[in-house]
């Protein structure tokens, strides 16, 4: 696979890519599939927006602690960790779709196991910290495997179109799912959020079974190699390619201001903004609206932009969110910022993923989106942890702080440390 140019002109390419006129069949056949695996994205992402916006508010309201929300978060990311740590290779060596069907039914368990224990035995933290393992887990190996899959579906040249197209159908379930969490929340409880996921989880599964991803090449020395030989191989990659390890470390930023902002968010909602699990959801789908709009008009304006600069104006964006809610007591305001942020993750991650993808062999992609995922989980556990005491310690809003500091560096670095790309793959 050729080598993507950073700096170059090269435009990210429209959605409408994979809608052009007069396709072959087999054309017809990916469209088809494409939009069968977005359909069941949108679906899983709506159970799984349901849960994370609905559980975090969950933990706030009955402990009124930051640091347990933030421990809760952490119990996701080190869940994470853990499933990285094979998820690469697995993902390089077995069918992608197989392993994105597995992740969804590790989150069915996992949303199942804890309502039953809410339902029989009430609250108690050990009941969050089992569902956290729900999106550690299952996110964590649907991740690459999904980015799998659009490589595989996308064909030659439609990537951008189909990594913007996979963004607007994510941020469409989770935003989506945030204002409806709080809604139901508010009505009837966090149980019933438990198990509208779980089905919208199955459903998921069921249109997802029907996709045709189709398969690259085979590779008989990939076959024969061993976990850990893999799993090294991954690293060797990256090092002997400084420019794809700076995009993968770079990469991590929009998930760990995700993070940040998710484990401050009930605090900073409840406390320095005074409002319900109502206005809570309103923030949360916010950053999902803003996300939506990236992906449906960054294609049509990607002509005009290069996505180095794409890239450096949402780190810059970011950060300045930040400073915002650090400061910020009113609710408009939140939302907006929130709105803002979103669209400046997404524009950030859809460069980057397609940059990413332009430029590592398929072979070589799931290993290097797991590493990349690994080294980004365990800031996020690090920092979510430090933001939840600073928060206890201080006022929620100032949690936000942390995402100054995080958008900050990595536009640093990303500036500072471009290097050329290697002339091999």
């Amino acid at each position: 696979m050729g080598t993507g140019n950073l700096e170059g002109t090269e435009s990210i390419i429209a959605v409408e890519s994979l809608t052009t006129s007069a396709p072959t069949r087999p054309a017809m056949t990916r469209r088809s599939n494409a939009w069968l695996f977005i359909l069941s994205d949108v679906i899983t992402q709506f159970g799984a927006g349901m849960v994370i916006s609905a559980s975090a508010w969950f933990v706030f309201d009955k402990t009124h602690s930051s640091s347990l929300v933030a421990g809760v978060a952490s119990a996701n990311t080190l869940g994470g960790v853990l499933v990285s740590l094979a998820a690469g290779a697995l993902i390089d060596r077995f069918r992608p779709k197989s392993i994105a069907l597995a992740s969804h039914a590790i989150r069915v368990t996992f949303m199942t196991v804890p309502l039953i224990l809410f339902a029989t035995f009430g609250f108690h933290p050990a009941f969050a910290f089992i569902l956290a393992l729900d999106n550690g887990i299952g996110w964590n190996l649907y991740f690459p495997a999904s980015k799998a899959i659009v490589q595989r579906l996308s064909g030659d040249g439609g990537t951008a179109g189909m990594n913007s197209l996979a963004e607007v159908s994510m941020q469409v379930g989770l935003f989506s799912a945030g204002a409806i969490a709080g809604v139901v929340y508010r009505g009837v409880g966090f149980y019933p959020i438990l198990a509208a996921s779980a089905a919208a989880m199955c459903v998921g599964i069921i249109i997802l079974s029907r996709v045709d991803v189709p398969e690259p090449p085979e590779e008989p020395q990939a076959d024969n190699e061993s976990r850990a030989r893999s799993f090294r191989s991954g690293f060797t990659y990256l090092r002997q390619r400084p420019r794809v390890l700076v995009l993968s470390l770079v990469l991590c930023s929009p998930f760990i201001v995700a993070t940040i902002g998710a484990t401050a968010l009930p605090g900073y909602a409840n406390v320095d903004l005074g409002v319900s699990s109502v206005g809570y959801g309103l923030i949360a789908t916010s950053w999902g609206a803003g996300a939506c709009i990236a992906g449906l008009t960054l294609g049509r304006i990607g002509e005009h932009l290069r996505r180095t600069a794409v890239v450096i104006s949402g780190l810059c964006l970011l950060a300045a969110y930040g400073g915002v809610m650090a400061l910020n007591t009113h609710l408009p305001l939140a939302v907006i910022a929130t709105v803002i942020a979103g669209l400046a993750a997404a524009a950030t991650r859809i460069a980057l993923y397609t940059e990413i993808m332009a430029t590592v062999p398929s072979r070589f992609l799931g290993r290097v989106l797991a590493l990349g995922n690994l080294a980004s989980l365990l800031l996020q556990t690090l920092l979510a942890q430090s933001a939840g005491v600073l928060m206890d310690n201080t006022a929620p809003r100032y949690g936000y702080l942390l995402v100054v500091l995080v958008a900050g560096t990595f536009a640093i670095v990303f500036v500072t440390t471009r290097a050329p790309a290697s002339s091999t793959d």
